[in-house]
């Protein structure tokens, strides 16, 4: 059986909060349950690539850039954007391939699921949520296995 959403879903990463929302994004009805759904992916996108910095001892580089930047200094963690900015930045450290432009459209995504979460002008939609999950998910899952890893 194919995929939709998150089905078939495999984290083979040893991390309580990949393993959670691992099992719980592939068992939500995302037909009938679309809003929580929209939530799990942009989970999903937040602790997969945080995994990523910090399996690649980036997370100190992350945080200095994240405090050095114009405008973050009362902001004491960074958010989704600014960590998918900082893995376009460090793709080459990271990820092997061209790993940018499914950065670019996880962002996105991640604009989209803001939109859905922070309840302004888009509803949780089941199609376009298998639509965004279509291009995330192929590259969520190279991240459980790994392969896409340097």
């Amino acid at each position: 059986k194919t995929d939709k959403f998150f089905e078939n879903a495999n984290c083979q990463i040893h991390d309580n909060r990949l393993l959670m929302l691992t099992k719980e994004i592939k068992t939500i009805p995302h037909g009938t349950f679309p809003t929580a759904a929209t939530f799990l992916l942009r989970a999903l996108i937040e602790s997969s690539l945080s995994w990523c910095i910090q399996e690649k001892h980036l997370y100190k580089t992350l945080m200095q850039e994240h405090h050095t930047k114009k405008g973050q200094s009362g902001q004491k963690d960074p958010g989704l954007d600014f960590v998918v900015g900082f893995c376009i930045t460090h793709s080459a450290e990271i990820f092997q391939g061209n790993a940018k432009r499914i950065l670019e459209h996880l962002l996105k995504t991640k604009e989209f699921c803001d939109l859905v979460i922070h309840g302004k002008w888009v509803d949780a939609n089941p199609n376009i949520l298998e639509s965004l999950a279509s291009i995330t998910r192929p590259f969520i899952y190279q991240i459980f296995d790994r392969s896409i890893l340097k």
